[in-house]
C-alpha cells in the first residue's frame, strides 16, 4: 500500500513539476500576481570594457557572450520595468529604468563606462590661454599674452618641451569663439587666427621650419574669413573673401580658384564642401577641390535668409544645423 501511495506520489509531482521545466526552458516563466505563465524577454548589452557585470533589479544575471560583436545577452526577463546595472571594478557603474516585453530584446549597443580615476600629467606650459592639439595628438599649440599681443608656442606631449613658433605685438589671437588655431592633417602647419583693429588675419606657419606667412598677403585680398584646411589635398586651404568661397594652394599661389560666390558660410564633412548661398538660403556641396557640379541639398529656407551673417554646421548629408 505504501509502495502504491509513494509511486502515484511521483507521478503526481511529475506532470506537475515537467512541464514548468517545460515552460521554464521555452522561455516562460510564472508570473504569482497573474497566476499564469507568461512568455519573458531578454536583455543586449554591448559594453565598454566588456568585462562587466550585470545587475536586474540588483540581482547579478548570468550572461552569455556573443563573440562575434562583443554582446552579452540575458534571457528569462520578466515582461515590465526593471532597474538594469552595468558594474565593472575601477569603473563608474551605469544604470537605466527599462521596459523588458515579451519576446523580444531590449538592446544597449553602447554602454560606456567612465573610469574612477585618470591618468593625469602636467606639463611645463604656464599662463596658457587656448591650447590645441594635432590630429596625432602628439603635439599642442598654446597661446601666450604679453604685454603687447601674444605668442604661439608648440608643446612635444612625448618630451614636454616647447617651441615658440610665432610672436606678435601688432595683432591680437582672435575673441571669436567659432575660431581657434587649426592643425593641418599632416601636423607641419598651424593656421592662426588673430585680429587688428577689428579687422580679422590669419597666419600660416610651418612649425617645423618656423616659417610664418601673412595669408592677406599670400591670398593678395584685402579681406579674408573663414580659413580652414583642406583635409584631402595637402597645404590647400579654403577661405571666404568678399562672399566668395575660395581653394588654394599654399605653395603655389596662382592656383587659387573659386568654388562658390555670394554664400555666408561653409562647413566640410567626409570628401565634401557644403555652403550656405545667398540669398536663397540653399544649401549646396561639392567635392574637396570644387570641381565636380554643385549638388543641392535642401530644398527650401526659411524667409529673410540673405543675411551673410548665418552659419552652418555639417554633421553629415542629412544632419546639418
Amino acid at each position: 500500500m505504501l509502495k502504491r501511495i509513494f509511486f502515484w506520489t511521483l507521478v503526481v509531482f511529475f506532470f506537475i513539476v515537467a512541464p514548468t521545466i517545460i515552460f521554464y526552458s521555452l522561455g516562460y516563466r510564472f508570473n504569482p500576481q497573474r497566476g499564469i505563465f507568461v512568455y519573458t524577454g531578454s536583455i543586449t548589452i554591448k559594453s565598454n570594457p566588456l568585462n562587466v557585470e550585470v545587475f536586474v533589479d540588483q540581482v547579478s544575471e548570468s550572461k552569455s557572450l556573443n563573440r562575434i560583436n562583443n554582446s552579452y545577452h540575458i534571457g528569462g526577463i520578466k515582461p515590465g520595468e526593471h532597474l538594469i546595472e552595468v558594474k565593472s571594478s575601477g569603473f563608474n557603474s551605469w544604470s537605466k529604468k527599462i521596459t523588458v516585453n515579451s519576446g523580444t530584446s531590449t538592446e544597449f549597443w553602447n554602454v560606456l563606462l567612465t573610469k574612477n580615476d585618470y591618468e593625469k600629467a602636467e606639463y611645463s606650459a604656464p599662463k596658457i590661454e587656448n591650447f590645441f592639439f594635432d590630429p596625432g595628438k602628439k603635439l599642442m599649440a598654446y597661446i601666450q599674452s604679453k604685454n603687447e599681443g601674444f605668442m604661439v608656442n608648440v608643446l612635444d606631449v612625448d618630451s614636454n618641451e616647447s617651441e615658440n613658433v610665432f610672436n606678435s605685438e601688432e595683432y591680437k589671437f582672435t575673441d571669436d569663439k567659432k575660431e581657434n588655431i587649426e592643425w593641418s592633417p599632416q601636423s607641419k602647419k598651424i593656421i592662426v587666427p588673430v585680429v587688428k583693429d577689428g579687422t580679422k588675419n590669419y597666419f600660416l606657419i610651418d612649425v617645423k621650419n618656423k616659417e610664418t606667412f601673412d595669408l592677406k598677403n599670400l591670398a593678395k585680398v584685402e579681406k579674408i574669413e573663414k580659413v580652414r584646411w583642406d583635409q584631402d589635398n595637402k597645404d590647400f586651404i579654403y577661405y571666404i573673401s568678399e562672399g566668395n568661397l575660395h581653394h588654394l594652394d599654399t605653395t603655389d599661389v596662382e592656383h587659387d580658384s573659386i568654388i562658390a560666390k555670394n554664400i555666408a558660410s561653409y562647413d566640410l564633412s567626409s570628401e565634401y564642401v557644403y555652403y550656405f548661398q545667398l540669398p536663397s538660403g540653399i544649401i549646396y556641396r561639392t567635392n574637396s577641390n570644387g570641381t565636380s557640379d554643385p549638388e543641392q541639398i535642401t530644398t527650401s529656407s526659411p524667409d529673410k535668409m540673405s543675411d551673410p551673417g548665418y552659419q552652418i554646421t555639417v554633421y553629415d548629408k542629412k544632419r546639418i544645423a
